[in-house]
């Protein structure tokens, strides 16, 4: 017995050293606020391809809130290039290179968790930058077995960072200061052999 317990935390202790593959595949992401009066939960979708990311929205048309309008953002970290695509135009918009870091600074805690059935490591941020200025407390679960070797953190807009430590992040939430609590968490996640023709902007056309 006392051979396996030392084996057990032995194969703990040695997962964050175990070499990490690149993610190629589709995630689905829930974002909501538990505590607040908006009961709204926004869906993402991001395709990770091979250095290169797309972010699709899901948003209410402007026309008719029972009909979706799909918006996306392709980032290139390979040659520095970013676009905005109108999904239901098939129009697109080369706009300047930003490339988003997390607002919080996230400290690996050595715990472990699972989301979707996939293990994770566990980071928290108790050092908030200022301009989370109304948050107490971040947690961030992020794949131990998947990684994203092209950026070690991103974010989007200010929003939850979906990669930390050049892992794959599956969930996070913020704790807010008026006690909600802002949450993003993986629901479904396939893993392909290829994403390009997500990042194929052959037919879409480009606006001046």
């Amino acid at each position: 017995m006392k051979n396996l317990l030392l084996f057990c935390f032995a194969f703990i202790y040695t997962l964050p050293a175990i070499a990490q593959k690149d993610f190629i595949g589709i995630a689905k992401y829930k974002i909501t606020t538990l505590g607040s009066e908006n009961k709204q939960i926004d869906s993402i979708m991001v395709v990770f391809g091979a250095q290169k990311i797309k972010l699709t929205f899901f948003l209410p048309a402007s026309n008719d809130m029972k009909l979706v309008s799909r918006k996306s953002v392709i980032i290139h970290f390979g040659n520095k290039e970013q676009f905005e695509v109108d999904e239901d135009q098939f129009t697109y918009t080369q706009i300047p290179f930003t490339p988003s870091l997390t607002n919080h600074r996230f400290k690996n805690t050595g715990q472990y968790d699972a989301v979707v059935n996939k293990l994770c490591l566990q980071y928290t941020a108790d050092s908030i930058a200022p301009a989370k200025a109304n948050v107490k407390k971040a947690v961030c679960n992020a794949s131990i077995d998947w990684g994203f070797h092209a950026t070690e953190q991103f974010n989007y807009l200010g929003a939850f960072p979906l990669v930390l430590d050049n892992r794959l992040v599956m969930s996070a939430d913020e704790f807010l200061q008026d006690g909600k609590v802002a949450k993003i968490f993986i629901t479904e996640i396939e893993e392909r052999k290829s994403t390009e023709e997500s990042f194929n902007l052959m037919e879409y056309k480009k606006n001046k």
